[in-house]
């Protein structure tokens, strides 16, 4: 600090406290006297500065200076990968009154954030947040964007960006689709073939490009500005020809890392615009979550792995330490919870190191989603353990690496039929190939090498592409295989050379010819409507 004193008889000395820190600068018997004095501290606060003035005559006077805000010191952790996580700045008095984000917000939560029901643009929170970050090895926040108006992007211009260590960190726009391109945000697809659709997504990207791609900290793969679509399959019509229509007339063509389902990333037209593929969240609704996840957490990255080297995409796999959102009340809500705790967090880190080395990035949902309770910032229940679980498993040290095990078979549907164009009663618009109960490989005798009851998830081959959701009847389950993809490819565990064919269990939506390939081998069979076994023999 710096600061200048005054006496008329003459300066003894001045005293100066901050905190418990004392420093005594001798006056000289001047009448005034300029000095500076450095105090350690902490930072991330304003501090109180008692100054106390000692003239030559004993008499003492003293003030008290209130400093700016001090930025918390920050030691950033070296790294081996970039990590980042999901970042929402919502929460506090920049929220609209109507919003659920302005008060009591903690209250939907089952856990306790350690800053208390804090605000979004209070720069003590902020530094906070960017210390610890920066300390435990997370180099990236991708932030949730609502539009131009909007006070979370009000927050990032404003409020982040004034904060010294934020120069320090990256950012993206994680691009909130079904918020700016949907009238209801439930909906089961976006259609960018609509004028209107198309020349909102035209007039975000030029927005993005005047106010956020620019900035020193952007975060850019390969020479280009990163934008995080959320559900991104949702987005339909001609996706490619409509991305190449923005990046004509706008001359805005950023990297596009798309939020896909793990197991189907290949399925949905943003896969052929895609540069990366990612997955918001890996919990699924289900009555067993907490018996299966892990078993499904181990075999979608695997998936999602193998989908974005089939596109030639980049790989970044996200993680999760839980998730339970049955605290919210501010939107109807009835998901199974799957327990957040250090442990699962551990457990997932592990899963996911061996991919970790062919990983563009990992992403972590989330930093501070605290209605979903996936949130890693410090909670009164967990502490920093989520933090110092990212800086040892996900920010440093060597992958394991990846040893894939089993073989890739292909499925190529002869046609696709879309029972809504067939039946006027039908809302049906999936292309459907194939209604699968069971698969099993065969040797070249015809006899199981392994067989998998479709639709039962825990129980399936690894899909890479070509498969709808599971479903069951009458306590059978099935899967549907088509999708615009045209294929069905997954990764079955048996040995290549092993493999002399598959049987099917199921109906096709039609008579059809499908292609069974295995490497270089490659077979054509019919498949016969009245049947509902089917052999398809290399």
């Amino acid at each position: 600090m710096s600061t200048t004193v005054e006496a008329s008889a003459g300066i003894d000395r001045v005293n100066v406290t901050v905190g418990d820190e004392s420093r005594s600068v001798s006056g000289g018997g001047e009448t005034g006297r300029s000095f500076e004095l450095t105090f350690p501290v902490e930072g991330g606060r304003a501090y109180t500065v008692d100054v106390e003035l000692v003239d030559a005559n004993g008499d003492r006077d003293g003030q008290t200076v209130e400093t700016t805000h001090i930025p918390i010191h920050v030691d950033p952790v070296e790294t081996d990968r970039l990590v980042g996580v999901n970042y929402y700045p919502w929460f506090g008095e920049k929220a609209p009154s109507h919003s659920p984000h302005r008060d009591d917000w903690v209250e939907e939560s089952t856990l306790t954030p350690v800053l208390g029901e804090y605000d979004s643009a209070d720069p003590e929170v902020i530094d906070q947040h960017l210390q610890w970050c920066l300390e435990h090895g997370i180099e990236w926040l991708s932030i949730s964007w609502w539009g131009p108006d909007d006070h979370r992007d009000e927050i990032i211009q404003q409020d982040l960006r004034a904060r010294e260590a934020f120069a320090d960190i990256q950012y993206s726009i994680t691009y909130e689709t079904q918020g700016r391109l949907a009238d209801n945000y439930h909906t089961d697809g976006i259609d960018l073939d609509d004028d209107s659709v198309r020349g909102q997504l035209a007039a975000d990207l030029e927005y993005f490009d005047e106010n956020h791609f620019g900035e020193q900290n952007y975060l850019h793969i390969d020479g280009r500005p990163v934008l995080y679509l959320y559900s991104a399959q949702l987005l339909e019509g001609d996706v490619e020809a409509a991305f190449e229509e923005i990046a004509a007339t706008t001359g805005v063509e950023p990297y596009i890392l798309a939020d896909l389902p793990t197991a189907r990333v290949v399925d949905f037209p943003i896969s052929r615009v895609a540069d990366g593929v990612t997955n918001y969240n890996p919990y699924h609704p289900r009555e067993d979550i907490e018996e299966v996840f892990h078993d499904l957490y181990k075999s979608r990255i695997v998936s999602m792995y193998l989908g974005a080297s089939a596109l030639d995409a980049d790989f970044v796999p996200s993680i999760i330490p839980g998730f339970d959102d049955t605290a919210v009340t501010h939107v109807d809500r009835d998901n199974p919870p799957l327990e957040p705790s250090p442990e699962r967090f551990e457990r997932c880190c592990d899963q996911l190191d061996p991919h970790m080395g062919d990983a563009e990035a990992v992403l972590i949902t989330s930093f501070n989603e605290w209605y979903e309770s996936t949130a890693i910032e410090p909670a009164e229940e967990f502490g920093t353990d989520y933090l110092e679980l990212t800086s040892e498993k996900l920010a440093t040290g060597e992958s394991s690496g990846y040893d894939q095990n089993g073989t890739i078979v292909e499925l190529d549907w002869g046609q696709l039929v879309v029972p809504a164009e067939r039946d006027s009663g039908s809302g049906d618009t999936r292309e459907l190939a194939f209604m699968c109960n069971e698969l099993t490989v065969l040797d070249g005798a015809g006899d199981p090498l392994v067989s998998y009851d479709i639709g039962s998830e825990e129980d399936e081959p690894v899909y890479i592409g070509g498969s709808f959701f599971a479903e069951s009847y009458d306590g059978e389950t099935m899967r549907w295989f088509g999708t615009s993809y045209g294929k069905t490819t997954m990764l079955v565990d048996a040995d290549r050379d092993a493999i002399g064919g598959l049987e099917l269990r199921g109906s096709p939506i039609t008579e059809m010819e499908v292609r069974l390939a295995v490497g270089d081998r490659s077979a054509v069979t019919r498949l016969e409507d009245g049947a509902h076994t089917y052999r398809l023999m290399l």
